[in-house]
């Protein structure tokens, strides 16, 4: 408990976020799932580590969970939006050689882009 509150375990959520962030990109590109959902999912998934530490109560553990889920999943949106805004910018001073898609979106097999808004 004395770690948990300390500032030098804050960057094990910045890791785990990057993580979900990441991981959550590839399985929206390459399978079409939903952003938002997929990265709680992830959240989640990566927050079970919370629930190892056995020295601490069943109940402390679950609230742990919550919180580090949630904080994971908050570092990951954080990040994702970052990057869709530098990408705004960056795309306000491109000029020359952008692909337009087609009407009714990028063709077959070509993706619309591996950094999206999650929502």
């Amino acid at each position: 408990m004395d770690e948990y509150l300390k500032i030098k375990p804050m960057l094990t959520p910045a890791v785990a976020g990057m993580a979900t962030m990441t991981i959550t990109s590839a399985l929206v590109d390459q399978f079409g799932l939903t952003p938002s959902i997929t990265a709680l999912l992830i959240a989640f998934l990566i927050g079970t580590v919370a629930l190892s530490d056995t020295s601490v109560p069943i109940l402390q553990r679950g609230v742990f969970y919550l919180i580090n889920s949630i904080t994971i999943f908050s570092v990951a949106v954080g990040i994702n939006q970052t990057a869709v805004g530098m990408m705004k910018t960056q795309a306000q001073y491109q000029y020359e050689q952008r692909w337009v898609p087609p009407e009714g979106g990028a063709p077959e097999g070509k993706s619309s882009g591996f950094i999206r808004s999650w929502f």
